[in-house]
């Protein structure tokens, strides 16, 4: 049996490895589980096991140790932390108007534990946000992370179907991104294509233009 399993997280879908204290446990892939990180208890979906398939999911991201699978009975509690979520997002959104911050709130996520809630925003520019964080505080008495991301992290976060037919490969399978330029794609003969038949649902050059490009390269080398 494995002693780690690879799993996405609920909302955020970031991905990366749960280690197991009890390497008998059955983790069948496609199941939630619960995980105990540094910052609390948060949802994890299995996406393999170590022995599964180790070359497709390396992962270097720890996020956490195993608590337990989740069970019919937290079903309800899942719901119940969903609802929350809404409410959380709309109260905040109602600050960010008052205050006037160019910022927009695209997730909220309340871990399984409910002592942390994260916002996820974009904004184009810095956001001072110490005024927000403490009226957050006061109104929902929760440890508050804000959290500014980009393109490519809104689009993993949101996810969605690319111009291939198939779910967004940051959100469903991909660690991380790594470097892609316009070399990338000149490289395979793409730099003819107009931007937006080689960019993704965020805007930047799409992920899926690296795959290949170690083969073009040896290619040049023969």
């Amino acid at each position: 049996m494995s002693n780690f399993i690879i799993g996405n997280t609920r909302g955020s879908n970031l991905r990366g490895i749960i280690n197991l204290k009890d390497e008998k446990i059955k983790a069948p892939k496609g199941r939630w589980c619960l995980y105990q990180s540094s910052s609390g208890v948060d949802l994890a979906k299995i996406i393999c096991l170590k022995s599964e398939a180790e070359c497709e999911c390396k992962e270097n991201k720890i996020l956490g140790d195993l608590v337990r699978l989740l069970e019919n009975e937290d079903l309800e509690k899942i719901k119940k932390l969903r609802q929350y979520e809404n409410r959380a997002l709309k109260a905040c959104q109602s600050l960010i108007e008052k205050h006037e911050l160019v910022m927009k709130v695209i997730r909220t996520i309340l871990s399984f534990d409910e002592k942390r809630l994260t916002f996820y925003f974009v904004a184009e520019e810095r956001v001072d946000f110490r005024v927000l964080v403490k009226d957050l505080v006061s109104q929902f008495h929760k440890m508050i992370r804000l959290q500014q991301i980009g393109p490519r992290d809104h689009a993993r976060i949101i996810n969605g179907i690319g111009i291939c037919g198939r779910g967004l490969c940051c959100a469903n399978f991909l660690p991380e991104v790594g470097k892609i330029t316009k070399d990338t794609a000149s490289l395979q003969g793409m730099e003819g294509l107009s931007s937006d038949k080689i960019s993704g649902v965020c805007g930047k050059l799409m992920c899926c233009l690296k795959y290949e490009v170690d083969n073009y390269k040896d290619k040049d080398h023969v």
